[in-house]
């Protein structure tokens, strides 16, 4: 859904054109993996601004290190860990969720799990088509849904309807890329 309005507005290219350096965005990714680790943390200490601003930061790496790789046109092995250290953060910001007292652990296991099947059918995607598969509820989407619920919950607490929010998302979007996929092969 991001990805359209970024494609219209170009935000991307704008909020991360101040800090385009030629550095090594293995670095940038190993940062943001870095920052989702304190984010899970404070999601299950029930710490929801101090998590929603250390999500942010994780997200802005995550944003940060792909511009820097296709400016500068780093290798596949780059592509690799990002996406390698994508799916790490998700599952260490989520488990946050899933152990989170207020928060009931099934629904914060089955959002890793069908969050990381649309991750994996984009790569499934790629491999068969040669294409990723970005469509529907995505990773942006998730970060941006989580920072909302996360700064409501500060003050009344939604965060669960929040999780079942991204899980209801993410399971309509893991069935569309299946189909998408299906009908491409």
């Amino acid at each position: 859904m991001l990805d359209n309005i970024d494609r219209k507005f170009r935000l991307k290219e704008r909020i991360t054109r101040p800090f385009l350096r030629n550095v090594n965005p293995n670095y940038v990714s190993i940062l943001g993996f870095l920052l989702s680790i304190p984010t899970g943390y404070l999601i299950f200490k029930e710490f929801y601004l101090p998590a929603s601003i250390f999500l942010v930061l994780h997200a802005y790496c995550d944003i940060l290190d792909g511009s820097i790789a296709k400016k500068y046109k780093k290798t596949k092995k780059g592509d690799f860990l990002d996406h390698t250290f994508d799916r790490l953060s998700d599952t260490f910001i989520f488990l946050g969720l899933s152990f989170n007292p207020k928060i009931n652990s099934v629904l914060g296991f089955l959002t890793i799990i069908i969050i990381l099947l649309v991750s994996y059918l984009g790569t499934q995607a790629q491999a068969l088509t040669k294409k990723r598969l970005y469509s529907g509820f995505g990773r942006a989407d998730r970060f941006l849904l989580l920072f909302i619920f996360l700064i409501v919950s500060d003050f009344w607490f939604v965060l669960d309807h929040g999780v079942l929010l991204i899980l209801i998302l993410s399971l309509i979007s893991f069935v569309y890329r299946f189909f998408i996929i299906l009908k491409s092969l």
